[in-house]
């Protein structure tokens, strides 16, 4: 098919008026812009987009009902973004995110129902942590925060079937500063940087949503 303006913008195979096999796509100005394979009528196979310059943007295979199938996603400039596995179009199992570097930003986990489970790392972009996060099937266990330069956190919240019950803050050398329970609604607390300075006031309510935040 073309646009209004005459340029081609799909072309493929339709079979009983279901699209059969490989249909391609192009924007506006002609540039190539997915390749998505179909059998039935239904995407099946090898699926890709790209970028307007025509580098490859992503790239993943639809299978059978139930079948895990590798994902992966790329900078413009061809350096990988992420990768991981999906199902049924969730995300299943392990995923890592990349800096354009090349270096992980951070790494996931999810469990056959495309829920975040066990542990889940998001880095800074020197290579230290920045927030660890534990979960049991999409709920919050644990949830910690750290500095762009410490090893240990700045701060760490805690969870009872995904509702917050504790906030712990740290001090730079990682001994405890203060201990924060929270009364079942919500929780006032002050959260130091690592280098030891208050550098923000906050309540959060149970449901681990920020009532009122103060910088300072």
């Amino acid at each position: 098919s073309y646009s209004k303006q005459g340029v081609l913008i799909q072309e493929g195979s339709l079979v009983k008026g279901k699209f059969e096999g490989p249909v391609v796509y192009y924007d506006e100005q002609g540039h190539l812009s997915s390749q998505e394979n179909y059998v039935k009528g239904k995407y099946y196979g090898q699926q890709k987009s790209y970028y307007p310059v025509g580098q490859l943007k992503s790239s993943y295979r639809v299978g059978n009902e139930d079948e895990k199938t590798e994902y992966q996603d790329f900078y413009i400039d061809g350096a990988k973004r992420s990768e991981g596995f999906i199902r049924n179009d969730k995300r299943v199992g392990k995923w890592i995110s990349y800096f354009p570097s090349g270096q992980i930003s951070t790494v996931e986990n999810y469990d056959d129902e495309g829920k975040n489970d066990g542990e889940g790392i998001q880095y800074h972009s020197n290579g230290n942590i920045d927030t660890r996060v534990s979960s049991n099937h999409g709920e919050y266990a644990k949830y910690e925060t750290f500095g762009i330069f410490s090893k240990a956190p700045e701060c760490t919240y805690l969870f009872n079937n995904g509702k917050l019950t504790n906030v712990t803050s740290y001090m730079p050398d990682g001994s405890v500063r203060k201990e924060y329970p929270v009364n079942g609604k919500s929780v006032s607390f002050d959260l130091y940087s690592e280098l030891g300075y208050k550098k923000l006031n906050g309540t959060l309510d149970a449901d681990f949503q920020w009532q009122g935040v103060r910088k300072l």
